[in-house]
């Protein structure tokens, strides 16, 4: 499995560049996907996730037009597709609760968890979307990546969790609209580094 070369810092700046410089789109998207994500109880969480996978892509390739809130909706596309990606996101809401009530470790535990599952999953989104390539054919090697690069990798998720995780302390889900958007520009960035260096991807 490759050794990546992580630059979460570079990874991390350049997301916030892509998100600051098309931020009117990506709030209009978040707002719309977090609003849908909810009124679904996250049934929806799959393809609106890939739909903002889908804009931010394309916000990173000069080749194709700016995305308008139409991009959103081709998250539908990969609905069956991403089945997996909402059923892991409920897994991890539950293993959540349950670890966050273990005494002393719990939180940490926890924490580990959320981010390293929320990143392979939204990476798998991406890897979806990027390469038509189903995520529960590419969880595994992005879990096999992760291994092999756990330490860098581990930092890098639990500070973009920590980024995406700010906006769910507000209520109504009000923070997501921005953060969740900012997360996953961080996670693009990430995405398109990544599969730039591995050859399994």
């Amino acid at each position: 499995m490759t050794v990546l070369d992580v630059r979460f810092s570079d990874w991390i700046q350049k997301g916030f560049a892509l998100f600051s410089t098309h931020a009117s789109i990506l709030l209009v998207s978040g707002l719309v996907a977090v609003a849908i994500t909810g009124v679904t109880l996250g049934l929806l969480a799959g393809p609106m996730l890939a739909g903002m996978a889908v804009i931010v892509l394309n916000l990173q390739d000069d080749r194709l037009a700016r995305p308008t809130l139409n991009e959103l909706f081709k998250g539908f596309d990969y609905t069956l597709a991403t089945i997996p990606v909402t059923l892991a996101f409920y897994a991890l809401a539950a293993l959540h609760w349950v670890v966050s009530h273990l005494p002393a470790i719990g939180q940490v535990i926890s924490t580990v968890v959320l981010s390293v599952g929320g990143a392979l999953a939204t990476l798998s989104v991406f890897h979806l979307v990027a390469r038509r390539v189903a995520p529960r054919q590419s969880a595994p090697v992005w879990w096999s990546l992760f291994v092999a690069n756990w330490g860098p990798l581990l930092g890098f998720f639990i500070l973009t969790a920590l980024i995406g995780g700010v906006g769910a302390i507000l209520p109504f889900g009000i923070g997501l609209v921005v953060t969740a958007p900012l997360y996953l520009c961080i996670s693009g960035v990430a995405y398109l580094a990544i599969a730039r260096q591995c050859v399994e991807l």
